[in-house]
């Protein structure tokens, strides 16, 4: 017999958001290697987020069960394309920001793009931890608006 109960019925769902730089350069090749190779393994796992990889650095967003997401992102950090990695944000939502995403991309050309006015074009401030929400938490509720009704990438 299945648990239909209002807490079972509610589950939250879990984010994060890192920032780590890659060891070595990226070109079009490795991301788009690295990208098939999330989506596929987090498509399985029912995660879904954004990666934005611009001048050597990652940050991504990630969101799904809090198991699931706390045991990537340990494998994430142990990475050896990563050096830096660092946790900026942990939360808690009653829904996910990228629901069809299991892993959306945007390069700095389309990012550039695809930005309205008034959008972050650099992550200069996304470590800055001391202030509510921080930034890296603005970042990707900002990113959530682009993206959410944008067909996949």
């Amino acid at each position: 017999m299945s648990d239909t109960s209002p807490a079972a019925r509610h589950r939250v769902i879990y984010s994060t958001v890192y920032t780590s730089a890659a060891s070595v350069p990226f070109d079009a090749d490795d991301l788009k290697d690295l990208l098939t190779q999330s989506r596929s393994a987090n498509e399985a796992a029912n995660v879904t987020g954004v990666l934005l990889y611009r001048q050597g650095r990652f940050v991504q967003y990630l969101e799904g069960d809090e198991a699931t997401v706390r045991e990537l992102v340990d494998r994430i950090g142990a990475d050896p394309r990563h050096g830096g990695f660092r946790v900026l944000v942990d939360d808690e939502h009653d829904s996910r920001f990228f629901p069809q995403w299991t892993m959306g991309f945007v390069s700095e050309e389309a990012e550039a793009a695809l930005m309205p006015i008034g959008f972050r074009t650099a992550f200069n401030d996304i470590d800055v931890l001391d202030e509510d929400p921080p930034a890296a938490l603005r970042a990707f509720r900002q990113l959530s608006r682009m993206f959410r009704d944008r067909p996949g990438n």
